[in-house]
């Protein structure tokens, strides 16, 4: 799939161009996948939108007083949508109106204030504008049918959340529309067009009906039916959220929830943008904290132990600081069901996809060395700290790039502490990079995270993930994942390494994919070889 990104940042690199103009580049006709995060001018002609783009984020802090005709005439192809927007003033008008996004699977805003003959379809699963306070939600009858049939946000971001409403029947009469309430159990209320606007509830309707009547004893017996309903319902709502207030602060109070609170963000401060990553437990979000773009990590599962891990996690992460990990802002919540980790955003990827897409003549061994580097520095911090922290899923996904910040080790929902037995003896991560001795389930130490060095070592020689073209000698089939463990827990494979890369990077590898755990270096050993290495680069240590 084709993607871009646009920032500040000038910099060329294939399978990813990210551009500091000021206005809209000529962007290629297959494009998909669109992140901009700058101030751009939008006034552009609808042609230069690529006609398959499939998904765009749009994070901006240019002044805005309506949402640019450029963003409101998008291709049928787009499903995802994420608008974060800034107004010129805090109580200035930012409308979005009279655009059909009937294509759209999910929709997010933030910013605007109203919301006017904007068409919607049954495609929809997500509506957010968690952060909207809008003055004017005016739809037709088929987008207020859709918005309807939508559920409260869940975990998985699919739902509708919504910040503010304040029409009124006066404001709505003006547009020629009925006054309609949109999900049941919340104040909010859309204007809709061509509906007609119920008179009365149904309760009101049937008490009317009664007084109509001379049947004073009626009348009497249907007071009473009415106010012992209600007065049962809230009843029932008391009790109900009660209970659910007191599991939260005990489930709170037994997994040490309340000892985050140095590191809370207010969920108000944060603005959601697109879903790039959705896995069986937990899910990874574009958004902006105080304006600045950042990746935020929801917890998907619900259930408790997965919970508790993920709490586990938070407490340990939020005390790392290194220039070499990514960097963990703080951890939001609303309640034990909402968890969620705002982190670093780092706008060049993955190493694994960086490499996929580039040639090697495209990224020499003078910048790897420093990609290298970063890498060790980071195990040298962990593997520091007392007790020492493990990585203990050290592969190339977890090797993140920034086109300012450089390389970085994301630790969130991997490291564990070298003293907790029960987790370090369970494998975590890719096979391909496993130590010999995590794949045998024993106990295993930092020399493993050496070990997945030396796999990532290969990765940067052959721009190939380890194995894939390994075949069986007789059969000519390529391995399958247990012939490739067994063949590594008996040191009879290891991953290759191409022949032009430099000598020390062969000697490196081959000294931290040693069978035998007592032969790797240790990471501050690696790091004052390469210092010493980085010489022949003229690269200083950093």
């Amino acid at each position: 799939m084709d993607a871009l990104c646009m920032d500040r940042t000038l910099e060329n690199i294939p399978g990813e161009k990210c551009l500091g103009t000021q206005t809209w580049p000529i962007l290629p006709s297959t494009l998909e996948e669109l992140f901009i995060n700058a101030t751009l001018d939008f006034s552009t002609p609808d042609e230069s939108i690529p006609p398959a783009l499939a998904s765009l984020t749009v994070i901006t802090s240019m002044q805005l007083t309506n949402v640019p005709v450029t963003l409101t005439h998008l291709p049928n192809t787009l499903t995802n949508l994420s608008l974060l927007l800034t107004r010129t003033r805090a109580n200035a008008p930012l409308n979005l109106a009279n655009t059909d996004f009937s294509s759209l699977k999910s929709l997010r805003l933030s910013g605007i204030t109203s919301f006017t003959n904007v068409t919607l379809s049954t495609n929809l699963t997500t509506f957010d504008c968690t952060s909207c306070k809008l003055a004017g939600l005016v739809v037709d009858e088929a987008t207020y049918a859709t918005l309807r049939t939508l559920r409260p946000m869940d975990s998985t971001g699919v739902g509708y959340r919504l910040g503010a409403v304040s029409m009124t029947n006066t404001t709505c009469a003006r547009q020629q529309g009925a006054l309609l309430p949109l999900w049941t159990n919340t104040t909010f209320v859309a204007c809709v067009v061509g509906a007609v606007a119920p008179s009365t509830s149904s309760s009101t309707a049937i008490l009317s009906e009664v007084l109509r009547s001379n049947d004073t004893a009626t009348v009497v017996v249907v007071v009473f039916v009415l106010l012992a309903t209600a007065i049962a319902g809230a009843a029932a709502l008391y009790l109900f959220q009660r209970r659910r207030s007191r599991r939260d602060a005990a489930f709170a109070a037994a997994v040490g929830l309340g000892e985050l609170q140095l590191h809370r963000i207010l969920a108000k401060d944060i603005l959601v943008g697109a879903s790039v990553a959705v896995g069986a437990i937990s899910s990874i979000w574009l958004g902006t904290y105080h304006g600045s773009p950042v990746a935020i990590k929801r917890l998907t599962s619900q259930n408790d132990a997965a919970v508790t891990r993920f709490i586990s996690e938070m407490h340990l992460v939020a005390k790392l600081e290194s220039p070499y990990l990514v960097a963990v802002f703080g951890v939001s919540w609303t309640s034990w069901t909402d968890l969620q980790v705002i982190m670093e955003c780092m706008d060049r990827g993955d190493l694994q996809q960086y490499l996929r897409h580039t040639v090697p003549v495209k990224f020499p061994w003078e910048l790897k060395a420093r990609c290298i580097q970063h890498i060790v520095y980071g195990l040298v911090y962990l593997h520091s700290l007392q007790p020492p922290v493990l990585h203990r899923n050290l592969t190339s996904t977890k090797v993140l790039l920034d086109s300012v910040n450089g390389t970085k080790l994301a630790v969130f929902r991997v490291a564990r502490k070298a003293d907790d037995d029960t987790a370090l003896t369970k494998g975590l991560g890719t096979y391909q990079w496993m130590a010999p001795e995590v794949l045998v389930q024993a106990q295993y130490a930092e020399p493993a995270d050496i070990y997945s060095f030396g796999v990532i070592l290969s990765e940067l020689s052959t721009h190939k993930t380890p194995y894939e073209e390994v075949v069986e000698p007789e059969s000519r089939q390529l391995l399958t994942m247990p012939a490739v463990m067994a063949k590594v827990v008996m040191g009879e494979l290891a991953p290759t390494l191409d022949e032009d890369a430099p000598q020390w990077v062969h000697d490196v590898a081959r000294e931290c994919l040693a069978l035998d755990t007592n032969e790797r270096p240790t990471a501050l050993e690696l790091a004052m070889r390469l210092n010493a290495l980085l010489d022949q680069y003229n690269l200083k240590a950093k």
